[in-house]
């Protein structure tokens, strides 16, 4: 497997879009804004950054909608999609149980 680095020149860091699995690691550096990639970026996929900072990756999906409001917005990243089903499909499952005992 081959590793590829770049560089990259961002005019304004503001130009991302937000995932709660973002692939850049955003940091300052002095004056400069710095990335770095968090996994393997697919050709052609965004490049994402988090709203909530770099130290939200380990959060509940409750925890980052809570925080997010400030952002006014309901975020539908992969990530927050596929808890949320598995949440609505706990809540069915607990509610199937109640009925059947």
């Amino acid at each position: 497997m081959t590793s590829t680095r770049a560089v990259v020149s961002v005019v304004n860091g503001s130009k991302f879009n937000h995932s709660c699995d973002a692939n850049l690691f955003v940091y300052v550096d002095h004056t400069q804004l710095r990335c770095r990639t968090t996994r393997n970026i697919r050709a052609g996929e965004s490049l994402t950054v988090s709203y909530l900072g770099n130290k939200m990756r380990e959060t509940t999906l409750d925890d980052r909608r809570r925080a997010l409001i400030n952002w006014h917005f309901k975020c539908t990243c992969d990530r927050c999609e596929v808890e949320e089903t598995v949440m609505d499909m706990i809540s069915e499952l607990e509610q199937f149980e109640q009925m059947h005992l």
